[in-house]
């Protein structure tokens, strides 16, 4: 299957027909799938491993069999020929991790459309590296739920939850992310189920040091998702309650944080604390812009203007 803008991706032309000029369109949810169906993560064949003991043997075999004069010019074709075979397959071994390291590169830079485009077009190349192939498409899932694309984003993360083993940690990961996109499309009882195998599942991290600080950031990251699920159920007491451990913790996921300090304030705000409801607001507000943040929770939209003037009431 190869490369198509149309149908999944689109730059629709302005009225001047410049190819510069357009708007960006992520890939349905069917298109996600026709293309993870296309390119499942797969891996090179055990035999290639014993290519270059085949091609030494080979070497020898001409070798022998050739006349005296003229033996040690017989191996040079079988050589060459190996020579440039695994020459291609180190080649080809290389571009994927490239094109995989691009891919990753732009989600760190939080360029949405660019993680998009270059990771539908890696798709072919790295699915002949299992570890590659997930790295790509969570990063493709992750950029289509920070463009509002849940469902399609829902094609990524199922195609990953399928190829990770049972007990997998990432699972866990996974989990909190089908909840928040269960939540945004009002299906609260998926998305409770979503939280609840999420919970199940956390106890999989390992005891290392590094274990245990991913099972931190994680804790964090369910914290966050449970309290989505306070403000879409209207929640708000449980919630200002749930966000005055939470909010201490956020800075553990970066950036991320934002959306555990806009969610809070709008639980402290709807729970009558007007004050706390700023200082969370303006916490988000320091890591992400506003207009990304009601871009991403629609409740927030009421807020940006009662938490404005909740903060001028405070400052006066």
């Amino acid at each position: 299957m190869g490369f198509r803008p149309t149908g999944w991706i689109e730059l629709v032309h302005g009225a001047g027909g410049s190819p510069g000029e357009g708007v960006f369109r992520p890939p349905s949810r069917e298109a996600v799938a026709e293309r993870l169906a296309a390119c499942p993560p797969r891996r090179l064949p055990g035999w290639l491993k014993w290519v270059p003991f085949g091609i030494a043997g080979l070497a020898v075999g001409a070798a022998a069999a050739s006349p005296a004069g003229v033996a040690w010019l017989m191996p040079l074709p079988v050589l060459g020929a190996g020579w440039v075979l695994v020459r291609g397959l180190s080649v080809a071994a290389r571009q994927r991790v490239v094109a995989a390291r691009r891919v990753r590169d732009r989600a760190m830079l939080r360029r949405h459309a660019e993680v998009l485009r270059l990771g539908w077009k890696a798709l072919p190349a790295v699915s002949l590296t299992p570890t590659l192939w997930v790295q790509t498409v969570l990063a493709m899932g992750e950029s289509l739920v920070a463009l509002g694309k849940d469902d399609a984003a829902g094609a990524c993360f199922e195609a990953v939850a399928r190829v990770l083993p049972k007990g997998h940690p990432g699972l866990a990961r996974l989990r909190v992310v089908e909840a928040m996109a269960a939540l945004r499309e009002d299906r609260l009882t998926d998305a409770d189920d979503a939280l609840r195998r999420a919970r199940s599942t956390a106890g999989a991290w390992g005891g290392s040091a590094a274990a245990r600080a991913e099972a931190a950031r994680f804790e964090v990251e369910l914290g966050v998702a449970t309290l989505y699920q306070r403000v879409r159920t209207h929640h708000f007491a449980d919630g200002a309650e749930l966000a005055d451990g939470l909010r201490p913790r956020l800075g553990m996921i970066g950036v991320a944080g934002a959306s555990g300090h806009a969610l809070a304030a709008l639980c402290y705000l709807r729970a009558g604390r007007a004050e706390d409801a700023a200082a969370a607001w303006a916490d988000a507000t320091a890591l992400v812009p506003a207009y990304v943040l009601v871009h991403r929770f629609a409740e927030l939209a009421a807020l940006v203007g009662e938490a404005e003037v909740a903060g001028e009431a405070s400052d006066g």
